[in-house]
């Protein structure tokens, strides 16, 4: 695709086959396609449909940026060993979405009041690894801030801790009021229960610390959430 279409005036970057290579921090979108060790760090993606789609992409990593008022924060498809790590994923439709993937690691990120689900699994996945993720105030539906789709079966088992820290729940206290502290270690004594097999053995009772991503671009990003908002309440007046 043309690098010069533009998305909320930045680039649009939509490799194909790529190898070795790191998107550059000005994306406005970014899809890979069949690529391979890729790296996608400090970039800024919001009102899209997807901030980031990995398709059939391996062994890449998306660290460091930052996804909010897409209808898909992180997207992964069809696609294995990729890291997604310390990111603020905030104010989606979905926080980020698997399908038909394994082995992919999500860890360290702030999923944070997505309107939907903070994750949703689709489709045959396993052995993908999820821990010292926040998950906060992300609509909660069936019980849970996640999603694993039930048309194909209760998942072939994600893992939701890493042996010995799981995720942070903003819930836990509300679903298991007489959890209690195991010997300090700020981790719960009661498993978080998602469905027979995935369950987080060690949720955590705080947050985990996550880099800060610049004030500057939060701010620009929270004040076009915001005048897209009454933008959009103003239409619906007009109307009326």
């Amino acid at each position: 695709m043309d690098e010069s279409n533009l998305v909320n005036g930045k680039p649009v970057y939509y490799w194909v086959d790529v190898k070795d290579a790191t998107v550059p921090s000005d994306a406005g979108f970014v899809a890979l396609v069949n690529c391979t060790n890729i790296t996608v760090q400090h970039v800024e993606l919001y009102n899209n449909g997807h901030g980031i789609l990995l398709a059939l992409t391996t062994d890449s990593m998306v660290a460091l940026n930052s996804f909010t008022g897409n209808r898909v924060g992180v997207g992964i498809y069809q696609s294995s060993r990729n890291t997604v790590s310390e990111n603020y994923i905030f104010n989606n439709g979905v926080g980020i979405e698997v399908g038909d993937s394994v082995e992919n690691e999500i860890v360290g990120n702030s999923i944070k009041e997505n309107n939907g689900w903070g994750i949703r699994f689709t489709g045959s996945q396993r052995d993908n690894i999820i821990y010292r993720n926040n998950f906060i105030y992300n609509k909660v539906t069936d019980g849970l801030q996640v999603s694993i789709d039930k048309r194909y079966g209760p998942g072939l088992g994600n893992r939701w801790d890493n042996g010995s820290e799981g995720n942070y729940w903003s819930d836990y206290a509300t679903r298991y009021p007489n959890a209690t502290q195991i010997e300090g270690t700020q981790i719960g004594n009661t498993v978080f229960y998602i469905n027979e097999n995935n369950q987080d053995n060690c949720p955590m009772l705080t947050q985990t610390v996550i880099p800060e991503f610049s004030s500057t671009a939060l701010v620009v990003i929270l004040l076009t959430l915001v005048s897209i908002g009454s933008v959009t309440y103003k239409r619906k007046l007009t109307k009326n």
